[in-house]
């Protein structure tokens, strides 16, 4: 039989050696995962799950006597809060610091209306949509007209308004190189940049067509929408930390069940919501009777 030569040695153990450091980055990766994935046994073992929103009527309302929350977000997030028998914990954010919040550990989901964006989707993981809205532009009367795209006002002589760190802004930016446009404060209600326009202060403000049906209702005659139908519709979804797969798989399959109960429209209903779902909702045969 033949000896084996230094070089041959040397071979196996390189190849050897390589398989190893392989094996031990592989262990490395699986760890960091499972780092990740531990947010669920966290959140069993100490019996709360921390909680991030932003106000925004009606999926999180905030009594501003109380500070206590409702809305029919806020209420799926204590029906799943029950099912895994833990509290929720409420970190209040905003549009502009929902993201830091999670990275930063200081919550484990966000349950903002957000946008599920590609530009967001960079930094955390969504859930699969919830409800769906659509944008629409609304306009201070005297300026209706026959429009097909949103630059068709883009002159110097008009002024629009938005709110700092909200995804119609960043739309708006993108669209809009000749009119001025006034940003205010993250976090700031929708209901001042209406007000902006109804009181010619502004010309324009694009935002979610379901709030300015609301708006133009209770304020007949004092907005004008730019099209006859939303121009783009929008998934909004709630939110965990990247990579965080074990709380994500939780939250779609509680939020799946909440839905297939029907539970979401009954939710909704309680606060006057009316949304555009994605699918349709399914009637549990408890209540066919």
């Amino acid at each position: 039989m033949k000896s084996p030569t230094r070089r041959d040695f040397l071979k196996k153990g390189a190849l050897t050696g390589g398989v190893a450091g392989a094996a031990t980055l592989i262990g490395t990766q699986v760890a960091s995962a499972a780092e990740k994935d531990d947010t669920v046994e966290r959140i069993s073992k100490s019996g709360e799950m921390r909680i991030t929103y932003a106000v925004w009527p009606p999926t999180v309302i905030k009594d501003p006597k109380k500070s206590e929350l409702e809305g029919h977000f806020v209420a799926m997030a204590k029906h799943i809060c029950e099912e895994m028998k833990v509290k929720p914990v409420w970190v209040e954010s905003d549009w502009a610091t929902w993201i830091a919040a999670l990275q930063a550990g200081q919550a484990d989901i966000s349950i903002g209306a957000t946008y599920a964006t590609t530009l967001r989707a960079q930094s955390v993981d969504f859930t699969d949509p919830i409800i769906y809205l659509g944008w629409q532009a609304a306009l201070r009367p005297g300026l209706e007209g026959d429009y097909k795209r949103l630059s068709d006002l883009d002159r110097e002589d008009i002024t629009i308004v938005g709110v700092d760190g909200g995804a119609t802004l960043q739309y708006v930016q993108r669209v809009f190189k000749k009119a001025k446009i006034d940003v205010l404060a993250s976090g700031t209600d929708d209901m001042r940049a209406y007000l902006a326009v109804m009181s010619g202060r502004a010309d324009m403000y694009v935002g979610d067509d379901y709030v300015q049906r609301k708006v133009m209702a209770e304020h007949p005659g004092k907005l004008v929408s730019m099209f006859p139908e939303p121009f783009r519709m929008n998934s909004v979804c709630w939110a965990v930390r990247r990579g965080d797969y074990a709380l994500l798989n939780l939250m779609k399959v509680a939020l799946r069940n909440i839905r297939d109960r029907g539970l979401d429209v009954e939710f909704e209903r309680a606060v006057d919501a009316d949304w555009i779902h994605p699918v349709p909702n399914f009637v549990s045969t408890s209540d066919l009777g």
